[in-house]
């Protein structure tokens, strides 16, 4: 969902209470997947001091502490798309503000019992359905 906001004229906005952190993600241009040293330090200018990127018509770019960290960051990324993406279908968008944001970095600074909960219980559902 987040991809396609490389898509069309939009930015991405904070509509969920974690989507603050996407605020203000860039988009890197380059539609070909990632193949060179150059290509990958092309990427690493998009991304600058922001944790994440979008990646022209296929994906995005995490760069955070851990895998359990890439992958709280990556669902609740596309959970934020989605919301906004099916909010926008219900009339103007209300995104969260830059106020609310000063708040929101104060409630979300960087929360290991947040990234281990989630980690957790997926580890747990692919373990109940016997992918682990």
């Amino acid at each position: 969902m987040s991809t396609l906001f490389t898509m069309v004229d939009r930015p991405v906005v904070a509509m969920r209470n974690f989507g603050f952190r996407f605020i203000g993600m860039p988009i890197h241009p380059d539609p070909t997947h990632i193949r060179t040293v150059e290509q990958g330090a092309a990427v690493a200018k998009t991304l600058g001091r922001h944790k994440y990127c979008l990646l022209r018509g296929h994906g995005s770019v995490v760069a955070v502490n851990s895998v359990q960290e890439v992958f709280l960051d990556s669902l609740e990324m596309e959970e934020n798309a989605r919301s906004t993406i099916q909010a926008a279908s219900l009339g103007p968008l209300k995104p969260i503000t830059a106020e609310e944001v000063k708040l929101l970095e104060v409630s979300f600074g960087r929360n290991e019992y947040r990234v281990a909960k989630t980690w957790e219980h997926y580890r747990e559902r692919a373990r109940q359905a016997g992918l682990l």
